[in-house]
């Protein structure tokens, strides 16, 4: 008897999603950052965050600001994003040392962390 439930505990945990795996966590990041680099991927020195399809270019940020807070984004910090087109990303030529806006997404599943969703934020004209 015990055997028959045990199966069925197993079909229905294996169907219905959200119980045999773990959930994703997703935080929206808002970062302010001054643009230190833009390159091809395999000329630059530091580690890059994967955040793009295909991605042939990356950029060095240094981070102004992270809301929320985040331990990996911590405020005079650089960090480095494959990208897949710095021309995409900002609609136009990038300007070194020009502060810029982006968002990101942080998706946290089990313990494996990724970000997507990377993107310039454009404000309204005044």
């Amino acid at each position: 008897m015990i055997r028959p439930i045990l199966v069925l505990a197993l079909i229905l945990a294996a169907a219905v999603p959200g119980l045999a795996e773990p959930r994703e966590a997703v935080t929206n990041l808002q970062l302010q950052g001054t643009l230190v680099e833009v390159g091809y991927l395999a000329d630059i020195a530091a580690p890059a965050i994967p955040v793009d399809f295909d991605a042939n270019f990356a950029i060095t940020i240094r981070i102004d600001s992270c809301v929320p807070t985040n331990e990996r984004f911590k405020v005079g910090a650089t960090a480095t994003f494959a990208i897949h087109s710095p021309t995409f990303l900002f609609m136009g030529d990038p300007k070194i040392g020009k502060a810029y806006r982006f968002s990101l997404q942080q998706v946290k599943s089990g313990h494996r962390t990724s970000f997507e969703n990377f993107a310039v934020i454009r404000l309204a004209p005044k």
